[in-house]
């Protein structure tokens, strides 16, 4: 790369280790999850998310904005049915809310 592409490499701080206050835990691999169909899957990644969304923020990518938006609506379903303020647990950051509704993707992000 530094041959070809002129590329300058430096030594970059690990996350979150510059940010004040802030202890430092190593990173604990929770795992890939491959289930049979669909709704199997859909099954194991909300149970997964509700489990950790207390502990840490969840970012679930879907393969394109069509999947991310029901993903986003089944989620949300999810949600209610479990009693939380469903629109604040589980927000979009798909591409289709970024055009149809710049503000709130904005809002989302940085919730």
């Amino acid at each position: 790369l530094k041959q070809v592409y002129g590329a300058q490499f430096f030594k970059a701080p690990g996350f979150l280790s510059t940010c004040w206050g802030v202890v430092r835990q190593e990173i604990a691999p929770r795992g890939v999850f491959l289930e049979d169909d669909a709704a199997a899957q859909f099954q194991r990644t909300a149970e997964l998310a509700f489990k950790w969304h207390n502990k840490v923020p969840v970012l679930i990518i879907a393969d394109d904005r069509e999947m991310a938006t029901r993903i986003t609506a089944q989620l949300q379903t999810v949600a209610s049915a479990k009693e939380f303020n469903a629109k604040d647990v589980v927000r979009s950051l798909s591409r289709d809310i970024l055009e149809a509704v710049p503000e709130q993707y904005k809002d989302n992000l940085f919730k």
